[in-house]
């Protein structure tokens, strides 16, 4: 009997030793702090890291000294997916960037892992040399300036003078990550007007303007968006059917505002929806002799879209 009480304290401290030990051994050998920036959530945070870092090293054989004293780590979204850029300090001083073009940011975290772990076990450190000026996110972002190309079907309530549906084609050019500029050939399909013994034919070709600006960086997964529209083209009327019938093309100028909405659905592609509301800066209006105005062109009011956005490169 005495020998199992002297035994039994014994196991147990054991048994406490060995679980100290194992979480001991499961401590991530090195420092580093890790920033996730806007668009980034997808990503894993510090902790999560760690955790994954110091399993890939307890599964391994041993472990030497790491060769840097900290690791900083920033986590971007942009236009090419997501971008990590790793900084070490330390006996061995240099950054590298992860490029990931997934949209769920997988790939980037396992090639984290690798990094950090390779790191922590002293085995690779980063050969490019420290930048003068801290890399940040704001930073890369703004390098990328991206170019969409896109087209959109566009319905309104009073361009042609009447509900009419036409289309556009669009270029999207984002100098800065909350901000986009945009030039749309707009193409609205011919309405005819019977009256009188002939009709009268409009059509309309003109070029759309924009200035946007994002609640949130260019990149995210859902963009909304507030934008200054400004529109210049010619209206083209032509009668046929009454005497001296001819066609004549007048001036289209136009300005206004929508609210754009985008959502990412892969790395390179987008669908986008607007709605909006235009002002005729110069009204047209066209005459047939006897019948007296037939068309006028009057303010185009309410306008929505729907279309899709392609980046390049």
């Amino acid at each position: 009997m005495a020998l199992g009480v002297l035994v039994s304290p014994i196991s147990l401290v054991l048994l406490l030793g060995s679980t100290v030990g194992d979480e001991s051994a499961r401590a991530t050998p090195i420092a580093f702090d890790l920033v996730r920036g806007p668009g980034a959530e997808r990503c894993p945070d510090r902790d999560t890291l760690a955790a994954q870092v110091a399993a890939r090293l307890f599964e391994a054989e041993g472990t030497r000294s790491p060769v840097v004293d900290r690791v900083s780590i920033a986590i971007a979204r942009a236009p090419e997916g997501y971008v990590a850029t790793v900084a070490t300090q330390g006996n061995a001083v240099g950054v590298r960037n992860l490029v990931d073009d997934s949209d769920d940011c997988a790939g980037l975290a396992e090639a984290l892992v690798l990094t950090l772990s390779m790191i922590a076990d002293g085995q690779v450190s980063p050969p490019a040399p420290m930048p003068a000026s801290p890399l940040t996110v704001r930073a890369s972002a703004r390098a990328t300036r991206p170019w969409q190309l896109g087209a959109s079907a566009l319905a309104s309530a009073g361009i042609l003078a009447a509900p009419r549906a036409g289309m556009t084609v669009d270029v999207l050019w984002r100098p800065w990550p909350r901000i986009a500029t945009g030039l749309s050939a707009l193409w609205m399909p011919t309405r005819s007007i019977d009256e009188g013994g002939g009709s009268v034919s409009f059509t309309l070709l003109a070029a759309m303007a924009s200035v946007c600006g994002a609640i949130v960086p260019f990149g995210a997964r859902v963009l909304p968006a507030v934008c200054a529209e400004a529109g210049a083209g010619g209206l083209r009327g032509a009668a046929d059917g009454y005497a001296g019938a001819q066609s004549l093309w007048a001036p289209w100028l136009v300005a206004g505002g929508s609210v754009d909405l985008g959502v990412r659905i892969h790395s390179r592609f987008s669908l986008t929806a607007r709605t909006g509301y235009l002002l005729s800066l110069r009204d047209a209006h066209f005459m047939v002799g006897g019948l007296g105005r037939v068309y006028d062109s009057g303010h185009p009011g309410w306008f929505a879209g729907l279309g899709t956005l392609v980046r390049i490169p």
